[in-house]
């Protein structure tokens, strides 16, 4: 959902299709550029912008907010705010025309702030008011106006306390910043009484008022369902859309969650038994009670412990996995999260679970679909399960008794596959068809000029014929010869044209773009046949089913080869399958007597299930007592099929990442900051899983070391066996270790900054400290001759008010917070990056005399460069150029904190310089860094 952004809503028709859209609250979702973390300034404005299609990122699907905006991309932004309807490209003409923008401004260069905040101003029609004062000592006098309004209404607050900064270029963010906060301005001052819709974050609630930006609104009946004392904790920092009617809340539309409960102690929404549209649980330790949902329940990453009581849900139930935040620990980004759902006694028609979760019901199920990787269900049953198997393999567990359940890839894994199969054949076509054009237009363009020259030859021979009396008989030759060539070229003209669907030969195979070309097409042809080779034969997946389930029809779809390991709990009715008894038995080769009742091939009737024959004995097995050998016992095979699959899926992800745009790093500190990064932590231990997995699947081949716990007492080397269940371990430390997922941002321009920042002192007058004059101070002393991305990176930390003079005499810079990575299979957790934070230090300038004026012959004013505390009457001991004796001075008068008057006993010359001020209750300290001419009293 935006941000405080008020839309209205005309008639009461309108306001109950809203009702049953849900006010956009899962759109959000849809919107996702890695470039633009959460935890920047301009964030929520480009999500708006983006949510509204106003703005669009690039191909590589980034937006880039620190790049310069140009003018004709402000056009094309405005005119979406704006809702005009012109002509792709067009934009830029009909502001021009409207008179928003200036017909002389260059297309295609950035737009300054000043040309910025006149097209604001004149697009959305604001004026600063009569009242307004402008504290920016540097806005041009043609901006004025237009500065004044942003700075009034709060659009902008300039780049410091008392500059603008108007010639600076605007970026891709600040630009939508600066829209979305005019938009927020204008709509403001439109929104009367009747009815509107409006997007509020909750501060609080009291007194049957619910308090937002500090300010009170009243309560109507229908909403105190949800909007009480009781939920007052549930929804502390909540974004609800709601419709206002005569500036009371009538009705809650959605929901947006914000804050958690803690172990034993949930935060509860209880509804009162209200209807809302659509609920995002966006934190920890909810309970959501009492309340029919007609749209959709979204439980975001942080939503791990969520509760359902007495709902009514309409919609789906959505569990996505975590969101990837700025400095996020790696444990979530490893999803290495046990999401816990709880259901009491509730109607869910649908559950998706995307990740890893746990759900806990006391009713039955309909219906579950999980493209997730771990799942336990504990519930008395579900209807039916559409299990969709990410490449990686996954995991079922838990005490349910399910219906039907579906083992089948995820679309996503198909979806990729297809696409890239079309895309290269579609390339490759376009690629053949373009080389035979451009080969027909070069035949032609060769017949043409044969034509032409052989029309000029013609030509020159008719002449020489008509000017000689008897032309020799080797030129008439030469003319029928070229004349019958002619006629050849313009007969094959038309036969080239019609030939080019036709294959034909390089006219130039020297060139060096032709063999480019030529060698992109074989690599895209061979590409295409290993894709046509894989879509035709199953996808091999690693499963583990366990717990207690009890399954009673289990449908295996031919383009999915699962690889099922079952618990000895688990219990199967029925598999309903299209592949063969050996292939079944391969992909359940750790099936046990009695596990599987029956299976249906291919239309039949249902069967027993029969497993593989007996097991070969190993008869020289010994199992290392005293008495030697004993009789053999029969030894089960080791099943590595699902490994083999595995470490062959851990290995191409490796390469994958070691060979992709993503860099590696220890730590993220030499990434530049707007990059993503992957920590070298986590292809270690993938790389190290993969090498130990390897060497477990050859122990698994070599039965007489494979399957003795000792291999003797007196063997002092004790050999330890590899075990099936070692071999299903390691399947799953495979699967967890190679969901390697980037983090969002390096570090480079914020490690600069701390190397230039830290420890740096600034010289600053007490009366002078302020975050925007500290801000001025380290920008002009250490940042101004900096590239552009390190200053508008420490821009992006004032905004975000990460600048603080904490002390008087000190300055802290939040730099970047702490980055932990977390072992996906240990948990165990280790700091890859401490928290970055500058801090420097302020001093006080030494006091000194900056000017000297001369009243008159006998009195000077002296001006300090910092207030000080001076008494009439106190003396003041000077020296002159030239003059050998020091003169007295006495405090006469104080103009001002750092202006004084001092009378001397004896005349001073016009033209006088002290060299020397002292005090002569200090008499150690020189007021004078240099000498200092006296100046005559202006007029």
């Amino acid at each position: 959902m935006g941000k405080n952004k008020l839309f209205a809503v005309a008639t009461i028709a309108t306001v109950a299709s809203v009702f049953t859209v849900g006010a956009n609250i899962t759109a959000e979702a849809a919107v996702n550029f890695p470039d633009v973390s959460k935890e920047s300034s301009h964030y929520p404005a480009i999500i708006d912008l983006a949510q509204r299609d106003i703005i669009h990122g690039y191909p590589d699907g980034t937006f880039k907010p620190d790049v310069f905006v140009t003018y004709k991309q402000t056009a094309k932004i405005l005119a979406g705010v704006l809702g005009l309807e012109v002509g792709s490209e067009q934009e830029l003409v009909a502001l021009q025309a409207a008179g928003i923008m200036d017909s002389t401004w260059t297309p295609y260069a950035s737009i300054t702030r000043n040309d910025m905040a006149k097209v604001i101003v004149n697009a959305l029609g604001l004026a600063a008011s009569e009242k307004a004062a402008l504290p920016f000592a540097d806005v041009d006098p043609a901006y004025q106006q237009a500065v004044a309004a942003l700075f009034e209404y709060g659009i902008t607050t300039g780049t410091s306390v008392t500059t603008f900064s108007g010639d600076k270029f605007v970026t891709r963010g600040q630009l939508a910043t600066f829209i979305t906060r005019a938009e927020t301005v204008v709509q403001q001052q439109s929104a009367g009484k009747g009815i509107a819709g409006a997007t509020i974050i909750v501060e609080g609630i009291q007194n049957n008022q619910v308090i937002i930006d500090g300010q009170k609104w009243s309560i109507g009946t229908n909403a105190q369902a949800i909007l009480n004392k009781k939920n007052a904790a549930a929804l502390a920092g909540a974004e609800l859309d709601v419709i206002v009617v005569d500036g009371e809340i009538a009705e809650v539309l959605a929901i947006d969650l914000k804050t958690s409960g803690q172990q034993g102690a949930n935060v509860v929404l209880d509804g009162g038994k209200a209807t809302v549209g659509n609920i995002v649980v966006d934190a920890d330790f909810v309970e959501l009670k009492n309340m029919e949902v007609i749209g959709d329940i979204r439980v975001t990453g942080r939503g791990i412990n969520t509760t359902l009581n007495q709902l009514n849900v309409k919609g789906e139930l959505l569990l996505e996995e975590a969101e990837m935040p700025k400095t996020a620990s790696l444990a979530v980004v490893l999803n290495v999260v046990d999401g816990k759902l709880f259901i009491q006694n509730s109607h869910l028609p649908n559950i998706t679970i995307n990740g890893s979760a746990t759900i806990n019901s006391n009713v039955s199920l309909p219906s579950i679909v999980y493209p997730g990787s771990n799942l336990i269900v504990n519930a008395p049953s579900v209807g039916a399960l559409e299990w969709q198997l990410p490449l990686g393999g996954a995991g079922l567990s838990g005490t349910a008794t399910i219906e039907n359940m579906i083992i089948n890839s995820n679309p996503e894994v198909l979806a990729a596959l297809v696409q890239s199969l079309a895309e290269i054949q579609a390339e490759t076509q376009d690629f053949i068809s373009a080389q035979q054009q451009k080969l027909q237009e070069q035949r032609n363009q060769s017949i043409e000029a044969t034509i032409a020259n052989l029309e000029k030859t013609i030509n020159e021979l008719l002449l020489r014929i008509q000017n000689t009396a008897n032309p020799s008989e080797q030129v008439q030759q030469q003319l029928q010869q070229a004349q019958r060539e002619l006629l050849l070229q313009k007969a094959s003209k038309p036969l080239a044209d019609k030939a080019s669907t036709s294959p034909l030969p390089s006219l130039d195979n020297k060139a060096t773009d032709m063999q480019e070309k030529l060698k992109k097409l074989t690599e895209a042809i061979k590409e295409q046949k290993q894709q046509e080779k894989l879509l035709n034969k199953p996808i091999q997946m690693p499963v583990n089913i366990g717990g207690t389930l009890q399954l009673n029809n289990v449908l295996l779809p031919a383009f999915t080869q699962p690889i099922m390991t079952l618990e000895p709990a688990v219990h199967i009715n029925n598999v309903i399958t299209t592949f063969t008894q050996e292939q079944l038995r391969m992909m359940l080769a750790n099936a046990r007597p009695g596990q599987i009742d029956t299976v249906q091939f291919a239309n039949g009737q249902p069967q027993p299930y029969t497993l593989t024959p007996p097991p070969v004995i190993d008869s020289n097995w010994n199992n290392g007592s005293a008495g030697g050998n004993t009789a053999p016992l029969p030894v089960p095979p080791l099943v590595t099929t699902s490994l083999v699959s595995m470490i062959t899926q851990a290995q191409e992800k490796l390469n994958e990442v070691n060979n992709g745009a993503i860099p590696i790093s220890e730590n993220g500190q030499s990434i530049s900051r707007a990059q993503q990064w992957i920590p070298k932590k986590a292809t270690d231990a993938l790389q190290a899983a993969i090498t130990e997995a390897n060497t477990m699947v050859t122990n698994a081949n070599r039965p007489s070391v494979a399957y003795q716990r000792v291999a003797s007492l007196t063997n002092m080397n004790l050999l330890l066996a590899t075990t099936q269940t070692d071999i299903n371990n390691m399947v799953v430390k495979l699967q967890k270790l190679m969901n390697i997922q980037p983090i969002a941002q390096g570090l480079q321009e914020v490690t600069m900054l701390h190397s230039l920042l830290n420890g740096q002192a600034l010289i600053i007058p007490a009366h002078d400290i302020t975050t925007g004059r500290v801000y001025e101070e380290i920008f002009s002393k250490y940042l101004s001759e900096q590239e552009e991305i390190i200053k508008s990176t420490f821009y992006e930390l004032y905004e975000a008010e990460k600048v603080q003079v904490t002390t008087p005499d000190q300055v802290t810079i939040a730099l970047h917070e702490a980055i932990s990575y977390t072992d996906p299979v240990t948990l165990q957790t280790t700091e890859l990056v401490p928290a970055l934070t500058a801090q420097l230090t302020i001093g006080q300038p030494a006091l000194a005399v900056t000017q000297a004026i001369r009243i008159n012959s006998q009195i000077i004013e002296l001006t300090f460069n910092e207030n000080v505390e001076i008494a009439l009457g106190e003396q003041f001991t000077c020296r002159l150029e030239n003059i050998l004796n020091p003169i007295q001075g006495t405090v006469a008068q104080i103009i001002s904190p750092n202006v004084i008057q001092l009378t001397f006993a004896v005349d001073l010359s016009p033209a006088a310089t002290f060299t020397q001020i002292q005090r002569v209750n200090n008499p150690g300290q020189n007021l004078l860094s240099s000498p200092l001419q006296v100046e005559l009293l202006p007029g």
